[in-house]
């Protein structure tokens, strides 16, 4: 298995197997914590071999600097099923609303398929001045 593709985003989706992937980001800008970010998105792609055909358990643990997870898991099953090729391919999506932050710092988001990490994805919680914030990355409504 084959990660090919492990983000965050403002919005993602996966229409007949073509994923779709908007604003792909690793930081949060922040006037203050804990934050609420109202709405983004984690987009995979795996690709997998004909070994791996049938059915697979994903999880995905968004998680601080020491470990602890900051919200429960996103879980689901997937299917990979082959045509007339030697590997395919599966895409996840998970669309997370209201996520909190509660620190500035460093997280990271685990992915994990059939109990087993497979990727592990770095982000930042970043502390900004009013002035300093892009309008597109400012977490706080004004």
């Amino acid at each position: 298995m084959i990660t090919e593709i492990f983000t965050l985003c403002d919005a993602a989706s996966d229409p007949q197997g073509k994923l779709n992937i908007l604003g792909a980001f690793n930081t949060f800008n922040a006037k203050k914590a804990p934050l609420t970010h109202p709405s983004c998105a984690v987009a995979v792609r795996l690709r997998l071999s004909l070994e791996e055909k049938g059915d697979h358990k994903f999880s995905v643990n968004f998680v601080d600097s020491n470990g602890k997870q900051i919200c429960p898991p996103g879980e689901g099953m997937f299917n990979v099923s082959f045509k007339d090729f030697p590997t395919a391919n599966a895409n996840l999506v998970l669309l997370l609303q209201n996520l909190k932050l509660p620190v500035y710092g460093n997280y990271s988001i685990k992915l994990i398929i059939d109990e087993k990490e497979i990727a592990d994805f770095p982000f930042y919680v970043n502390q900004v001045k009013k002035a300093d914030v892009l309008p597109s990355r400012n977490t706080e409504k004004e």
